[in-house]
């Protein structure tokens, strides 16, 4: 996903653990934004890096924890998460 070399297989899995682990919340977010990277830092999902420039997603979540996401990462977050039953 943009131009991130993990498969979106290998993120759907990686995403279901994090979500069965407590490490991504299954609830959505309570802000979402989404713009351009301005200083480059990681994707909380893939772990590969966001280069300044490149299409980002913040959320702001229930617990007021603040994720970054690559957007493609974001949007395939949001499909797993809706698609497993809470």
């Amino acid at each position: 996903m943009d131009g991130n070399p993990v498969s979106d297989s290998l993120l759907q899995r990686r995403i279901a653990l994090k979500l069965d682990a407590g490490e991504l919340p299954r609830q959505a977010p309570r802000q979402r934004w989404g713009g351009v990277c301005r200083t480059g830092h990681s994707c909380q999902l893939c772990g590969e890096a966001i280069p300044a420039g490149a299409a980002e997603v913040e959320t702001e979540d229930a617990d007021g924890v603040y994720r970054v996401f690559h957007a493609g990462c974001s949007a395939l977050l949001e499909q797993v998460r809706t698609a497993i039953p809470a």
